[in-house]
């Protein structure tokens, strides 16, 4: 089978979310063609890349609906327009096809590094789930507050000022360098019981608390909000210029009053 009657055939398939086993003879093919394999993922890299950015995010205004319109554009062409892009005597052809991709990732890329609003609540949770599942792999493991006050004024900026974390019977178990929206941001793990606790700290103070009931406890403005299992408490430091997090599989009450003594 040439490559372009088993694209055609695997852009069927892509585009109708059929299964790759209906188009066998473009599957063994596909298996086999290097050429085909890449034009498919970056093809399939950029939807669902897409797709994730404009389903879970909010977005300037305008800009959701440019790029979704971008996707329906190329999910509407006919197989014989997209392989008319690879044709013999069209070497622009994958230049063209390449261009609109990265062009698009690029437009998600800068969007998302230029907004450190965008997504704080949903990035504590996904980092929180993601280390449950990793069992809590950190870059410091230590329950001594000043020696992880130390590494973390080495290596992310600003202290943890760890020893307020041994209130209210939790036990400070490390920390880990992280990014967020593009800034060295930190983790400062948690224990209470057998329960694992997500502190997260990004130094900034535009970041934006999105999504979440406002509380307050004395003077301290605070956010609060769930996640499936997953509990979550939100708020500025003015002082060091941090927006923290609180996330963790404890009762929202618990956090709260945690989150008031420090």
């Amino acid at each position: 089978m040439e490559c372009t009657e088993a694209l055609r055939e695997m852009y069927e398939v892509s585009d109708n979310r059929l299964a790759p086993q209906s188009r066998p003879e473009a599957q063994i093919h596909l298996e086999e063609c290097p050429n085909c394999q890449n034009l498919l993922r970056l093809d399939q890299l950029v939807k669902k890349t897409v797709r994730q950015k404009t389903a879970t995010e909010t977005v300037p205004v305008g800009l959701e609906t440019r790029i979704r319109q971008r996707i329906q554009d190329l999910e509407n062409l006919t197989w014989q327009k997209k392989l008319s892009w690879l044709l013999p005597g069209r070497p622009w052809g994958w230049v063209s096809t390449a261009t609109v991709m990265i062009v698009t990732l690029l437009v998600i890329g800068i969007w998302t590094l230029s907004s450190p609003e965008s997504g704080f609540v949903q990035w504590s949770f996904e980092e929180h789930a993601e280390y449950i599942r990793e069992g809590f792999k950190l870059e410091l493991v230590s329950s001594d507050p000043a020696g992880v006050d130390d590494w973390f004024k080495q290596n992310i900026g600003f202290s943890a000022d760890a020893r307020r974390f041994q209130k209210g019977e939790f036990q400070l178990m490390g920390g880990k360098k992280m990014k967020f929206a593009g800034m060295t941001s930190a983790l400062a793990c948690l224990k209470k019981g057998e329960v694992w606790v997500s502190f997260y700290a990004v130094p900034s103070l535009e970041t934006e608390i999105k999504g979440l009931l406002e509380e307050k406890i004395g003077t301290k403005n605070l956010w609060v909000g769930s996640e499936g299992k997953f509990n979550i408490v939100a708020w500025k430091e003015e002082d060091k210029n941090l927006t923290c997090s609180l996330v963790a599989e404890l009762p929202q009450q618990e956090l709260l009053a945690f989150v008031g003594l420090l």
